[in-house]
């Protein structure tokens, strides 16, 4: 499964929840939405993604450089245009942002649902759920 957010103490909450489950899924984490087409475009595509919305601010990475890790909805954005075909789950606890993001991948035909990894046990059920489809 890939897992898009910059918060490491979620990333760990997510991999424990899973574990704590029976779950036997690894996660593969990206920062940013350039890693998040990067990982689709060069690999095999995940069963899932789980997508946070807010990925911290743009990074200044070199002279005149400045790394954008972009949102959850350019996520989503990325993920309808290029053609993924697997359930989303919509992790941010963000409402507003939450509800961008679904609307973005049902207009695309991408099954989505929603899970705040704040209850990192809800979230590892949600994702046992979407296996079972």
């Amino acid at each position: 499964m890939l897992l898009l957010d910059d918060d490491s103490r979620r990333l760990e909450a997510a991999a424990h929840a899973l574990a704590a489950a029976g779950l036997p899924f690894t996660i593969e984490a990206v920062r940013s939405v350039a890693e998040l087409e990067a990982r689709l475009a060069g690999g095999p595509a995940p069963w899932l993604v789980s997508l946070d919305h807010d990925l911290g601010a743009p990074q200044v990475v070199g002279v005149g450089q400045v790394e954008d890790p972009g949102t959850g909805l350019g996520a989503a954005r990325a993920l309808v245009s290029l053609g993924f075909e697997g359930p989303v789950l919509v992790h941010t606890s963000a409402e507003q942002a939450a509800r961008a993001i679904g609307a973005q991948l049902e207009a695309g035909g991408i099954a989505s649902e929603r899970a705040a990894l704040t209850d990192a046990e809800a979230w590892a059920e949600a994702v046992a759920t979407c296996w079972r489809r």
